[in-house]
Parts: structure tokens; C-alpha cells; sequence
């Protein structure tokens, strides 16, 4: 069985948690009657070699995606589409400021446009036979935004594996491209406020479009002897050993869609201070603290919260383990 997996154009460049969802999906559905995933952004509209092939199962990924997906899917042929959407609160997709950035994308990209309407948006939603959502409140922010009626469905948690080690010597961790959007040098800023010397590890791409934020946060980093830069890191076996070693992971962002960085933390033993921002299905708990990230005195507050844990020589400490049911998976998609 063929397999095609459709993401954003830039998905090779810009590594994100819908590449990592699409990585494990990969994982498992090799391994059931040996389906065969390939890969596709919107720029390989002319591969005719992919063009030959008959799919299966089409799995979109990132609904922000939407008229680029369908454009992709007039140039092949197919079976059953199923929607991903990863995406996030109130993000507005059919907004007219958001349909010029489509335009503006598919001249850049294609060197004609793409012109969108409601009309293209309801044609591609109607036309899937499955949706996968990462919590209820992503399944309920979809059916505003897009009039999703009730077909079937099923939600999916973001999950992680771990491999134990012991030591936790990272106090602070931040993780993610560094970008406004990110909040990346508010979350320095903040726990600064707070721990005025202790050590900050850093670990992202940067995003180079925002020049005068990548400016400050270099400058930032060239001056703090104790705020560490590890760069951009495709490792994700480096990342588990990393979050083993850290305490508290630190996710100020300002909009999210349903954080896989948060379930890595949590399943890796961390504590995590995150945005409220989100369709994240976690709640707050002992290890759980969910705040606006533009409310600078709430944040300071929860982070004063972890002076004795900090002053902890802490072994390896196993979060809760949360597993994807792909069984649960594969019997919704009726992949028989």
C-alpha cells in the first residue's frame, strides 16, 4: 500500500513537531501490511515519478496548509484523504489577510498563483473521509473555525519515548526556534528576573526573517556568560539526553498548536512551565504550570515556585508515560 504524506512547503528547511508526528506515523504504518510512505511538499507538484502512483491513504499534515494541499492533490491520484489539522487557536485560515499570504506564497513558490475561497477550504474538508486530532479542545477549535460536522474521527496525544539516565543538571531549558513568535528572549528575560546567575540553555533554529529579534537575542547571548546557545539540534536521541538532564523546560510561546516539546518534558521527568496559548490537552498538576506568556508578573511568581526544587541534586525521575493507541488508529482509518 502507498502512502502519501503532504506537509508544508517548507518542512525541510523549518523542522517542527508536525514533521516529528509525521515521522512516527511513518514508524508504525510501515509496519502494518507493508505500507510505503512517501513524502511531499507542495514544490513537487511536477515529480512525475510520484505523479504515477496510485495512494492509498493521502494523510494532510497542518491545516494552515489548506489550498497548497489541495492544490497538490488535483496532480495525483488517491483514495481516502485524511486530515491532521496541528493547528493552532484562533489562527484564522480563512481570513482575508491569511488568503493573500496564500497568494503571495504560491507566486514565490510556483510562479503563479493559488487563489482561494471558502469554496476551496469546504471542497477539501468534505472530501476527507478521517480526521486525527491532537486533544478535544484542537477537535472543537476546528469545528468553529471550519463547520466541521461529526465524521470519524479520533484523538490522538502527541507521546514520546525515553531511555533513563541520571543526572539533572540543566536548571533551565528552552526549546524551540528562536523567534518572536517563540517568546524566546521574554523567557530569558523572565527567569533572569527571577534567578539572576543562574545557567539558561538554549536549544533552536534561528529564524532569520526576524532580523532585529535574532540582533537582540545574539547580543543577549554574547553578553550572559551563563545563557547557553547549543544551536540547532536534528538529533533526537541528543534531545532525550537533554531533557533527561534538565529540570524545568520553559515554553513561553506566544500561540502553539498542541506542544510536543511539553509531552517530551513531561515523559522525560522534567517540569514544565507552559503557554496557555494552545490545544494542549494537559492540565494543570505538580508538574504542570500553564500561564499567558505576555503576563510577565504571573510568570515570575510561577517560576519562584521552583527555588527548593532547583537547590535539588535530583536523579532521573520517569514522567508519565503516554502511549498513541495506533491500533485504536488503524482501525478508525478501516486500513484493512
Amino acid at each position: 500500500m502507498n502512502i502519501m504524506f503532504l506537509l508544508r512547503y517548507d518542512y525541510n528547511r523549518k523542522h517542527g513537531g508536525d514533521l516529528i508526528q509525521a515521522k512516527w506515523y511513518e514508524s508504525e504504518l510501515t509496519k502494518y501490511k507493508n505500507c510505503h510512505v512517501h513524502y511531499a511538499d507542495h514544490i513537487d507538484t511536477n515529480n512525475s515519478a510520484k505523479k504515477k502512483i496510485y495512494y492509498s491513504l493521502v494523510f494532510l499534515f497542518n491545516i494552515s496548509m489548506i489550498y497548497e494541499h489541495l492544490f497538490y492533490l488535483k496532480k495525483i491520484k488517491y483514495g481516502k484523504v485524511i486530515i491532521v489539522p496541528i493547528m493552532q487557536p484562533n489562527s484564522n485560515n480563512l481570513s482575508s489577510k491569511n488568503k493573500l499570504k496564500y497568494i503571495y506564497r504560491s507566486i514565490m513558490n510556483w510562479k503563479y498563483p493559488i487563489i482561494p475561497s471558502n469554496n476551496n477550504a469546504r471542497e477539501l474538508i468534505d472530501s476527507a473521509k478521517y480526521f486525527i486530532f491532537l486533544s478535544e479542545k484542537e477537535k472543537v477549535g476546528f469545528g468553529s473555525e471550519y463547520g466541521f460536522q461529526e465524521k470519524n474521527s479520533v484523538i490522538i496525544h502527541n507521546m514520546s519515548t525515553i531511555n533513563p539516565i541520571k543526572g539533572r543538571r540543566i536548571k533551565f531549558l528552552i526549546l524551540g526556534r528562536i523567534e518572536k513568535l517563540k517568546n524566546t528572549i521574554e523567557s530569558i528575560n523572565c527567569i533572569r528576573d527571577v534567578y539572576p546567575d543562574i545557567k539558561i540553555y538554549i536549544v533552536g533554529n534561528i529564524n532569520e526573517k526576524h532580523y532585529k529579534y535574532v540582533s537582540k537575542f545574539r547580543s543577549i547571548i554574547s553578553k550572559d556568560p551563563n545563557v547557553y546557545y547549543l544551536g540547532y539540534i536534528n538529533d533526537r536521541e541528543f534531545i532525550s539526553i537533554l531533557l533527561q538532564r534538565t529540570k524545568v523546560l520553559v515554553n513561553l510561546s506566544l500561540i502553539e498548536v498542541s506542544p510536543l516539546v511539553d509531552i517530551e518534558a513531561l515523559n522525560h521527568g522534567c517540569k514544565v512551565i507552559t503557554t496557555i496559548n494552545s490545544y494542549s490537552h494537559l492540565v494543570p498538576d505538580k508538574n504542570t504550570f500553564i500561564v499567558d506568556p505576555t503576563n510577565k508578573p504571573e510568570i515570575r511568581e510561577t517560576l519562584k515556585q521552583f527555588d527548593s526544587y532547583l537547590a535539588e541534586n535530583l536523579d532521573y525521575d520517569k514522567g508519565d508515560q503516554q502511549d498513541i493507541d495506533f491500533e485504536r488508529m488503524f482501525r478508525v482509518l478501516e486500513v484493512e
